[in-house]
């Protein structure tokens, strides 16, 4: 498809002044996306979701694009648009002890052992926002802990445990989603000794995570309203947006994209 560079020129200025940031941001981000080979209506699309980002969450803008690049290409297939994505993680955290941050790096962390699991990223969301608000870990650490049992609950071992509860992981001979998994487990949680449920955490999170996995259990409730508040987050970062815009600093911060925009005219 043929790039019209006077669009993209004048959408990125139009970012920096509906958004009060740097023009170079703007476009570094633009650049990153268009080296991934994409339409320049997805170029602009996920630049201007990653400019908001950087308002509404604690990224800056690199990461936010290294974020929004990564979901996108690991949940893609679950037919998000990148600003689907950036409200998921704004009202997750807006509702629970985890910040945006840490759902992003915990996604790009375990995104492609969650996928493999079966876990969906509202799912994946969920879970980090019930680990998360308890261990006050950080989002790699989340992540981490996330990937080892999404991978570990598939061996032998963790198989053995569950079956002891009664829960099998295997439906014929394919595995069953995590999310299915565990919430089986959840019905039989509270029933266990203190002795069953760490043996089954062991053999699920090892050594290293198997609080994790305990904290998990513990706070089911937590996940289950985590990962709805994920899917119905709709809006959330234009919200937060709109309240950031108004402040001093922002304001000033369009006053500068106008001049930008100014500058810019003058060099045509």
């Amino acid at each position: 498809s043929t790039t019209n560079f006077d669009q993209l020129r004048n959408s990125a200025v139009g970012m920096s002044k509906d958004f009060g940031v740097s023009l170079q941001d703007v476009l570094a981000s633009m650049v990153t996306f268009a080296q991934m080979g994409l339409k320049q209506s997805e170029v602009v699309e996920l630049t201007r979701t990653s400019i908001m980002a950087t308002n509404v969450t604690e990224l800056k803008a690199t990461e936010a694009t290294e974020a929004l690049t990564s979901a996108t290409k690991q949940f893609g297939s679950e037919s998000l648009t990148s600003m689907n994505i950036l409200d998921a993680w704004v009202g997750t955290a807006r509702k629970h002890a985890v910040t945006s941050v840490d759902l992003a790096t915990a996604m790009m962390r375990a995104g492609t052992a969650a996928k493999n699991a079966g876990v969906t990223f509202h799912e994946l969301n969920g879970i980090v926002a019930a680990i998360g608000s308890v261990t006050r870990q950080s989002g790699a650490e989340l992540g981490t802990a996330a990937r080892f049992i999404f991978q570990r609950v598939r061996t032998p071992k963790a198989q053995a445990e569950l079956a002891k509860l009664g829960v099998s992981p295997v439906q014929g001979t394919e595995m069953k989603d995590f999310s299915s998994i565990i919430d089986e487990v959840a019905g039989k949680w509270d029933k266990l000794s203190e002795a069953q449920k760490l043996s089954v955490a062991q053999a699920v999170g090892g050594v290293r995570h198997y609080n994790a996995f305990m904290v998990l259990m513990d706070n089911y409730g937590e996940y289950v309203q985590a990962t709805a508040d994920s899917t119905m987050s709709f809006g959330e970062a234009q919200r937060a947006n709109n309240k950031i815009m108004d402040t001093v600093v922002k304001q000033v911060g369009r006053l500068k994209g106008s001049y930008d925009q100014f500058a810019v005219g003058l060099g045509d």
